[in-house]
């Protein structure tokens, strides 16, 4: 059983019980989205939330069987996918959509944020983002390098995409604010924003057996980690799974004195 520490709810009328089923259903609801892109339902899933908290690994563990390989015979819908994690400018998005532009073809770009950062790539992914039955792409500007590669001035894509992002959509200024949110009507869009670091907390006790399996921890000393974490919220940074993974190590490398270590290592200085 998943330890699960007990918070006092007079700052918040949602009980523990409500907050655990409200994310749970979310991120119930990103493995369906993942599935059904998999299996061809779907062309485009825009999954936000606070990092650290789970996205990413819900959409690989849901692909995992593909990863690294084309399936191209099994009868399967899904044929290839690109895992995109880092910088990508606006020739380099288009010429990336454009090879994985056919049927079968998912491409998923995970904190991947400078494609947000121009008009050209917003645009890009307005269009391959987009509902509609037919989603032609172009790039009319003369390069160099597309014209090298072979790359066509415009095609139409077929394939199928998954952005990551930390970015909050509510919260946006300048050609962000005018294109994100219309790039986000033209797809599904699933928010996993938290709200405080007690709703963080019972997330992470939640799913605190699957965190901490590879340690072998006692109940008691799970939920001894996780009561330090709730005891110190305030103290972080920011409160994610991989701060519940720092104790655990801590704990296990240094019985004796893990507590002082991740006061010093982990927390704000008090100074």
């Amino acid at each position: 059983m998943n330890k699960i520490i007990k918070f006092d709810n007079s700052t918040n009328n949602k009980t523990d019980e409500e907050i655990i089923s409200y994310y749970q259903g979310k991120y119930n609801a990103l493995e369906i989205m993942v599935d059904s892109i998999k299996n061809g339902k779907h062309k485009s899933l825009i999954v936000q939330g606070d990092k650290g908290m789970g996205k990413t690994e819900t959409v690989l563990n849901t692909l995992r069987p593909y990863e690294n390989k084309e399936i191209l015979s099994d009868g399967k819908f899904l044929k290839h996918f690109d895992y995109i994690k880092g910088t990508l400018s606006a020739v380099e998005l288009y010429s990336l959509l454009y090879l994985n532009s056919d049927i079968g073809y998912l491409t998923i770009f995970d904190d991947c944020d400078s494609i947000f950062d121009t008009t050209e790539s917003l645009n890009i992914l307005k269009a391959v983002t987009d509902t509609s039955r037919y989603r032609k792409v172009s790039w009319l500007k003369q390069n160099k390098e597309l014209e090298k590669s072979g790359i066509p001035t415009s095609f139409n894509f077929n394939g199928s995409v998954i952005i990551i992002t930390n970015s909050n959509f509510n919260n946006l200024r300048g050609n962000k604010a005018i294109h994100l949110p219309a790039m986000r009507e033209r797809s599904y869009h699933i928010d996993i924003i938290y709200k405080s670091n007690r709703e963080k907390i019972l997330r992470i006790g939640q799913i605190s057996d699957k965190i901490l399996k590879d340690y072998y921890f006692s109940d008691d000393t799970k939920n001894e980690l996780l009561t330090w974490l709730y005891d110190n919220q305030d103290k972080f940074t920011d409160i994610s799974i991989r701060s519940l993974v720092k104790l655990a190590e801590l704990r296990k490398q240094h019985e004796q004195h893990w507590q002082p270590l991740a006061e010093h290592t982990l927390l704000k200085s008090d100074i």
